[in-house]
């Protein structure tokens, strides 16, 4: 199985083949292809803000659907319901009017200089080196995302729950077997409001799950998948982490930030007891990475919480890209 979806999407599939060398794109999905950075330039976007939020080449037709009130028959529902339309980039209550073109630097000896690039031969390296990433934070729109990933256990099986809590967009959860990276990964596409589930091994079988969706989110369960679950609870204020443990024996949880500097800690749960506890994540403007530990399972879980209100990208973001994963 290579995953679910609670949208239609028959229109993102190949089902036809004009030539012979389409056949080999047959029942399979068209995909969003690969991101590109988009700029978006106006008096209603400037100050540096990030917009997280999932778009892609028919946000810029859907945006002129919002603008100009046309409809685009082409575009799937599937689109539709996992990409934006491109206005949460904008502020159009607060335009910002100061003129600033003649504070703009000269581009005439750069753009001559990046004219001829195509002349230079590139050194090879010797080694892989892993990309770097600017550090720093930016302000940030608000996005629409409330997404879970929670262990259930019960008398039928084992299965990790996708859940997304938003009203208004769809979220596309990838799960990734990291003993068999070369297989396709899992990929769960659910609708605003609903769950999903990724069917998980029999109890005492050892995973090593790596699931990531959009605006940061990520969970990766490792050893057991009968112990516990981990789920950050982003409708209250503040934020929590509820626990649960899922045996028949009392179960010691520790707690270790990834990340953000807060202290370990530990939490003791009786048979089958869930507890909730308060997340401060001030400092780190919403921003989460914590790693879970007991029986023999752990499970890391970060991403952002959503408040409805703009925030600031991630200040933990920068420096070197990890080559591998750990």
């Amino acid at each position: 199985m290579i995953g679910a979806t609670t949208i239609p999407a028959d229109d993102e599939y190949h089902l036809h083949a004009e030539a012979a060398a389409d056949a080999a794109y047959l029942d399979h999905p068209y995909g969003l292809g690969m991101r590109v950075p988009l700029y978006v330039i106006s008096p209603w976007s400037k100050g540096g803000h990030v917009a997280s939020e999932v778009f892609d080449h028919t946000s810029i037709l859907r945006f002129l659907e919002a603008r100009f009130g046309v409809h685009e028959p082409n575009i799937s529902a599937w689109r539709r319901a996992v990409c934006g339309d491109l206005t949460s980039c904008f502020d159009f209550a607060a335009p910002d009017t100061v003129d600033f073109m003649a504070a703009l630097p000269a581009t005439a000896a750069l753009s001559q200089r990046a004219a001829r690039l195509e002349e230079v031969s590139p050194p090879l390296p010797g080694q892989a080196t892993p990309p770097m990433q600017e550090t720093g934070m930016r302000p940030r729109r608000a996005t629409p995302y409330r997404l879970g990933a929670r262990l259930a256990v019960s008398d039928a099986g084992r299965a990790l729950v996708l859940a997304n809590g938003s009203a208004e967009r769809a979220a596309v959860f990838h799960v990734y077997d990291v003993a068999r990276l070369d297989d396709v990964p899992a990929r769960y596409t659910v609708g605003a409001g609903q769950t999903l589930a990724h069917a998980l091994p029999p109890a005492g079988a050892a995973v090593d799950l790596f699931v990531i969706g959009p605006n940061g989110f990520h969970r990766r369960l490792t050893g057991r998948c009968d112990r516990f679950s981990v789920h950050v609870e982003d409708g209250a204020t503040p934020a929590a982490l509820v626990l649960e443990n899922h045996t028949a024996d009392p179960l010691t949880l520790t707690i270790a930030d990834r990340a953000y500097g807060a202290a370990p800690a530990e939490v003791a749960l009786g048979a089958g007891a869930a507890r909730t506890l308060p997340l401060d994540l001030a400092k780190s403007h919403g921003w989460y990475d914590l790693q879970v530990e007991a029986g023999g399972q752990t499970l890391r879980a970060a991403g952002h919480v959503e408040t409805g209100r703009p925030s600031f990208s991630d200040p933990a973001n920068g420096g070197p890209g990890p080559l591998r994963l750990a």
